[in-house]
């Protein structure tokens, strides 16, 4: 055990570590110090930012006497050393209160998340509230008294419960999006100048354009009104230069690049460098890659030479590069706050222009802020199982988190910042490892740091952390996928919360966008429903109720129900690239079946893995070994099991649950556990479930001879078939499907074994003599008894199968296509789509033990809502009867935890008995113990 390993456990089993559920969150002291560190690095940029912007209001200079006439004083000897002052003021303000609000963060929220002085709310307080130099609605010093104020308000609807409850009736589509448009919102920030690579700069034709472009070939921006066109400019020994007298002028750092600078640029492409430095070693999951990309850039950027084209430094560098060279080489400086410290001035409440600001500040605070922490806690839910509470749709230590933020507006506004947020960069630290409130103490380690070695730590060039912000964009998007698209109902609010983030440049504004939207288009289809059940009563498929319950029916059922047409439509239909497929053909691959994803649901996973068994091994193994960590669930494709076998078995199991219920009886299950199980005989979920669940079903095993020594053990004997009177096809094709996913099994165990690290044939003697159990299954309709259709309805606690996970290694699953599946990664659950001719393998409790829980065994059930008949095939894989399972050293000795050795045929047996009324357990010498 290495040095940081023996710091790791001490601190893992010590309070601090109980404290902040290091052990539960499955992470490390080392790895939250790496994780907070990165996410310092992404987000130190808002130390020389936040000033530059701030300082663009001249702070108390324009009220003080030294700039008496705003914009106009400046260049003046008084007005410039006051504004310096000031904008070093607004360094250490900055640092100060990112030093306070990320340590609260920490202690109290337990979140890996960065709060500092947000973006876009320094702006609307700079540009619109206070205005340039003063010549806004109202003074710096009033604005930070409406800041102030808005922070105790924060705290005030945080702890009764309001804000929560805001949150809560957001349609959680609106929550997904917001998620990913905060990635594309991340992305576009790290590919602009100003905090990253510059490849997106301004055009005057298309608002964006291509960048890139060095200094000499930058053409920036001003802005004026047009009653101001006329003195915008004036003549200076015959040549128009821009009119400095002017105080109706934003000044910005935009600019637009000349076609012959484009992309030419020495900074960009270094910067994009770092970013494919960072994308290969996130590839090979080297741990701290983002770190890595963010010093390599740096380090070549402070490299004061003339053929440097890369250079942050110096005067090669550009305008401002000697400055921040010379500020660079100071190294040390002394905090001070004293011009903006303690500055609010009350008085402006007694007009109404501070109100208007006060009222600005809380609804775009509230959303963004809101928007933001909910997006990070659904980033950091994607590590962290059940982090989010699938019902409450609440995450842990909300309320301080909020708290924590309201807080810290309060504590800045006294420093002299505006209004302080939750930084989407957080997300860059999450994603190198951060999971606790330890990486958000060491965010307030390295602002103190900061608050002395503002000189370095100010000079980390912007397209040193760009790619990082790119990257960490695009990871933050896979939630998208989520969203159930085929719904337009859901899909229009969700793309107008997504796409109007990233190009309104503001979280609160693509959340107000997707809210209104959905209002509109959800309102009015109510609306419509209502008049149509009015005129044309109830349609069939709607239940019975008030006309509020009714129109709800009609309104959120309607389109799962055309949905599930189209799914049908897409079943039926053959890619023209499988046609003239032969018997003994391979299945459709991975991407001829991509068209044939499930509509069905309010959310479809289709990140699941999926693993094309005719690619090269190296391949197979790799993306195994990846679904096995990050889902427990993946796709086999290309398997070779021909598709004319699939369909002749399932064609046989139709005709077996047509039969009578007495002839099916005739087979019902016995205590080898082969036979039939009847309609609610199982309840798989008891906690949740208020009624059995709704699936018939069959088991099968591996034949073993009455007479033989092995049928003496229980889940050992011959199994039991229908009749071949009644089905004379039966047996032949259950038992040939039977032994050619055999056969795929022992293929498998091989890829698995290699997936760990093993020797190829690891699991060969484990699984001599397999429990490998076929269960054909039956999601039926009531009607097909007799009576009214039966649909799952999880919510009143009836499941076709309930949540649960297998008891088993492996379960290899083949539908006929009908909706129904669903898993449960992350605390939410979705819905799996169907690929056709793709086994569905999921992971069961056994794998999970023998890797000490490097391989997730995750929960997954089954909810029929569509009114169809549900077919599957459930082949269970399971090893020896008397084989110890435990875990393996080498899966210890890669950070798995430890569990009890079991065995195999006896954990077996207690898990029957716990789900399936109708099993006895005991064989003469094998009575087992409940």
């Amino acid at each position: 055990m290495g040095y940081a390993d023996k710091i790791n456990a001490r601190v893992e089993n010590s309070i601090v570590g109980r404290y902040f559920k290091v052990k539960e969150r499955n992470t490390s002291f080392t790895q939250e110090l790496r994780g907070g560190s990165v996410t310092f690095l992404t987000v130190a940029y808002i130390l020389a930012v936040n000033a530059g912007i701030l300082a663009d209001t001249g702070g108390i200079c324009p009220t003080n006497g030294a700039c008496p006439l705003g914009p106009g004083s400046i260049g003046t000897a008084a007005c410039d050393d006051c504004v310096a002052n000031t904008k070093r003021s607004f360094i250490s303000a900055t640092a100060a209160i990112c030093v306070i609000a990320n340590f609260l963060m920490g202690i109290m929220g337990n979140l890996p998340l960065a709060i500092a002085p947000g973006m876009g709310l320094n702006a609307y307080f700079t540009y619109t509230v206070v205005g340039f130099f003063g010549t806004g609605m109202v003074t710096y010093q009033m604005a930070l008294a409406a800041v102030f104020i808005e922070g105790f308000i924060f705290v005030f609807i945080s702890v009764i419960g309001l804000r929560t409850w805001l949150t809560t009736i957001v349609p959680k589509s609106i929550w997904l999006a917001s998620s990913a448009g905060i990635g594309a919102f991340l992305a576009f920030i790290g590919l602009q100048q100003a905090e990253g690579l510059g490849v997106v700069t301004y055009n005057g034709a298309t608002a964006v354009g291509l960048g890139g472009c060095p200094p000499g070939y930058r053409n920036h921006q001003y802005t004026f009104s047009t009653a101001q066109l006329e003195s915008a400019c004036i003549l200076s020994d015959g040549a128009a230069i821009a009119n400095p007298a002017n105080s109706g002028w934003t000044p910005s750092s935009n600019y637009f690049c000349e076609s012959a600078g484009v992309m030419r640029s020495g900074q960009t492409w270094l910067g994009i460098a770092g970013g494919m430095l960072m994308a290969v070693l996130l590839a090979k999951n080297l741990k701290g890659a983002l770190m890595v990309g963010i010093l390599f850039v740096t380090f070549i950027s402070w490299i004061p030479s003339s053929g440097n084209h890369a250079a942050y430094l110096g005067s090669s560098a550009g305008p401002g590069g000697q400055e921040r060279l010379d500020y660079f080489r100071k190294v040390v400086a002394v905090p001070d706050t004293s011009y903006t410290a303690a500055q609010l001035d009350f008085s402006g409440f007694k007009t109404g222009q501070l109100w208007l600001a006060l009222i600005t500040f809380l609804y775009v605070d509230f959303l963004d802020c809101t928007g933001t922490l909910y997006s990070m806690a659904n980033f950091l839910g994607l590590y962290i199982p059940n982090f989010i509470d699938k019902k409450t749709l609440q995450f842990e230590r909300q309320l301080p988190a909020f708290c924590v933020d309201g807080v810290s507006i309060t504590v800045g506004a006294v420093l002299g910042t505006s209004p302080v947020t939750v930084f989407v960069e957080s997300a860059s630290g999450i994603r190198e490892g951060a999971r606790t409130g330890i990486a958000a103490l060491m965010i307030s380690f390295w602002f103190i740091v900061s608050l002395f070695f503002t000189p370095l730590l100010a000079s980390i060039p912007p397209y040193a952390t760009g790619p990082a912000l790119v990257l960490v964009g695009a990871m933050m998007v896979i939630n998208i996928v989520k969203i159930d698209w085929a719904n337009i109902q859901e899909a229009v609010p969700a793309f107008l919360t997504f796409i109007v983030m990233p190009l309104t440049y503001s979280i609160a504004y693509g959340v107000i966008a997707g809210i209104m939207s959905w209002i509109i288009i959800n309102g009015s289809v109510a609306a419509w429903n209502y008049v149509s059940l009015k005129i044309w009563g109830r349609p069939d498929h709607v239940e019975e109720g008030s006309s509020w319950k009714m129109v709800r029916q009609m309104t959120f059922t309607l389109n799962a129900d055309r949905s599930l047409q189209e799914s049908e439509a897409l079943h039926t239909f053959q890619d023209p690239s499988t046609r003239g497929m032969k018997d003994g053909d391979e299945s459709p691959s991975a991407s001829q079946a991509a068209a044939e994803v499930e509509l069905g649901g309010k959310s479809v996973d289709t990140s699941i893995p999926v693993v094309d068994f005719s690619a090269e091994e190296a391949s197979v193994v790799k993306t195994w070994r990846r679904a096995c960590i990050d889902h427990g669930f993946l796709y086999l494709t290309n398997h070779g099991i021909p598709e004319s076998l699939v369909s002749e078995f399932f064609e046989q199991q139709h005709a077996f649950f047509r039969l009578p219920l007495d002839q099916k009886m005739t087979i019902i299950q016995d205590e080898n556990n082969r036979g039939y199980t009847p309609y609610k005989e199982s309840t798989l979920d008891p906690e949740n479930s208020k009624r059995p669940d709704t699936h018939e079903g069959l088991y099968f095993g591996r034949e073993v001879a009455a007479d033989s020594e092995e049928a003496k053990l229980p889940l050992h004997g011959p199994n039991q078939w229908p009749s071949e009177d009644l089905l004379p096809n039966y047996r032949r094709v259950t038992q040939a499907y039977y032994d050619a996913v055999t056969a795929l099994m022992r293929r498998s165990l091989h890829i698995l074994a290699l997936s760990l690290d093993l020797p190829r044939d690891h699991f060969d003697a484990m699984f001599a003599k397999p429990i490998a159990s076929l269960r054909p299954l039956h999601y039926r309709r009531a009607a097909v008894m007799g009576g009214p259709a039966e649909v799952a309805s999880p919510e009143d606690g009836g499941f076709s199968a309930g949540a649960h996970t297998d008891y088993g290694c492996l379960t290899f699953l083949m539908t006929d296509g009908t909706p129904g599946l669903q898993i449960c990664p992350d605390g939410e659950w979705v819905a799996v789509p169907h690929i056709r001719g793709a086994f569905v393998i999921n992971l069961g409790d056994m794998l999970e033990r023998w890797t000490g829980g490097l391989y997730r065994s995750t929960l997954h059930r089954v909810v029929c809502t569509c009114g169809k008949e549900r077919f599957s095939a459930a082949f269970f894989v399971e090893p020896s009867f008397e084989t110890v399972v435990q875990v393996f050293p080498e899966c210890l000795a890669k950070g798995g935890k430890s569990y009890p050795p079991i065995q195999s045929g006896e954990y077996l047996l207690g898990k029957y008995r716990a789900t399936h009324s109708g099993y006895s357990l005991a064989k003469e010498g094998h009575a087992i113990a409940a």
